[in-house]
């Protein structure tokens, strides 16, 4: 069993009870609600029933550990990995510690084809490959390398007070 989501809805994967956690930092949310940045999350929007994402996640993992399954394969991230989700994937969460973090990116459905669209020879295989590739063991140059990209993005689109200031 499984259910569908929309990005609009993150909601209804917390369950009619409980209220969207909180996160430790701002969460941006430039473009419209097709592409979110969340920094020191400890969540990530995926239930534990089985869904099939509405959106793409590519995240970090800052501390801490989660054990997600992905069309039924159990993956076991740690701190130092990098989580790869495309919209469409069937994800269920099986568990995941107490001093979980990740810094990620949440991108929608529409801004992953408005991209694709834009290159003009991709081939199959890509898709079957990030169909059996869903998180990346960095090394600590890889690493520091994505937190210094996530910071830079994050911090252009972290909305300023007074720009001349």
């Amino acid at each position: 069993m499984y259910i569908q989501v929309k990005m609009e809805d993150k909601s209804v994967l917390y369950g009619k009870s409980k209220t969207t956690p909180t996160i430790k930092n701002n969460i941006v949310h430039p473009l419209e609600g097709d592409f979110e940045i969340y920094t020191g999350a400890r969540y990530i929007p995926v239930p534990k029933q089985p869904v099939n994402l509405p959106y793409g996640i590519l995240g970090l993992c800052t501390k801490g550990h989660i054990t997600l399954n992905v069309y039924l394969h159990e993956l076991h991230l740690t701190a130092g990995q990098l989580l790869v989700l495309l919209p469409g994937e069937l994800v269920s969460i099986k568990e995941k510690s107490e001093d979980f973090e990740m810094d990620y990116f949440l991108v929608s459905q529409t801004m992953i084809n408005d991209t694709l669209d834009g290159i003009p020879h991709i081939s199959p295989f890509f898709f079957m490959h990030m169909r059996r590739k869903y998180y990346y063991v960095l090394s600590d140059c890889e690493r520091r390398r994505y937190s210094d990209y996530f910071r830079l993005v994050y911090d252009r689109e972290e909305p300023i007070d007074n720009l001349y200031m």
